[in-house]
């Protein structure tokens, strides 16, 4: 129910921005790179169920902007990652913890997002065509956990809810139209996942919920179009 609230809310500003007056610019634009995760995505701890233990992933985004003027943009984005997760190391953490030898087969990280916010463009020098453009933003965030199964078991848990992020960059015109951008932002979530741990062969199956704190250091390249 929660994201479906907030997927509304996204429809109607993105609907809004596009109907908005057409002697502002509009682009529109994609942009890829790699995913760093941070905090509990990538802890090597055996607390709060295991949920970390997360690689480098990817990260990729499709946003709509719209300029307010020359210094200032309304920016929507609908953005994806992916994390698989570090079999090995969570292996290694459960005989540390127990003495047990593990064996576990395990799944990725999947997350959604749908923010907006605000983008800024200043020139580094009077006559420069290179833009310094930093961006402040604030959505939903859905996280798809994954699971593992092997010497113990832990069911996959999802969960939605607030993110926001904080990112600098970089833009060069190559046309009139089409523009370079290069961008470097930290997102932050703390999603709360209930899941389905069990111990196989020591004690019955049990439901827990874990309270994360993520983070994502994204770096990321890509082109944008102007509309009007």
């Amino acid at each position: 129910m929660l994201s479906k609230s907030y997927l509304c809310l996204f429809f109607a500003f993105f609907s809004f921005i596009t109907q908005a007056q057409e002697q502002s610019s509009s682009y529109f634009g994609l942009e890829v790179g790699p995913s760093f995760p941070l905090g509990d995505l990538a802890g090597k701890e055996l607390n709060n169920g295991a949920f970390g233990f997360a690689r480098t992933g990817f990260s990729g985004s499709a946003f709509f902007g719209y300029k307010i003027n020359e210094k200032l943009a309304i920016l929507a984005r609908a953005g994806y990652s992916q994390y698989a997760t570090n079999t090995e190391e969570l292996e290694i953490a459960f005989q540390r913890a127990t003495s047990r030898i593990y064996f576990l087969t395990t799944g990725t990280y999947t997350m959604t997002s749908f923010m907006a916010g605000l983008k800024g463009s200043f020139q580094f020098k009077p006559e420069g065509r290179l833009l310094f453009t930093p961006r402040l933003m604030v959505g939903v965030l859905n996280v798809d956990a994954p699971g593992y199964t092997g010497t113990e078991a832990r069911g996959g848990a999802t969960s939605s809810g607030f993110a926001y992020g904080v990112g600098a960059g970089l833009d060069y015109p190559l046309t009139e139209r089409l523009i370079f951008i290069f961008n470097v932002e930290y997102m932050g979530a703390s999603p709360s996942l209930t899941y389905t741990f069990d111990p196989i062969g020591i004690a019955p199956p049990e439901q827990r919920t874990a309270d994360l704190s993520y983070g994502m250091l994204n770096t990321t390249v890509g082109v944008a179009l102007s509309l009007f």
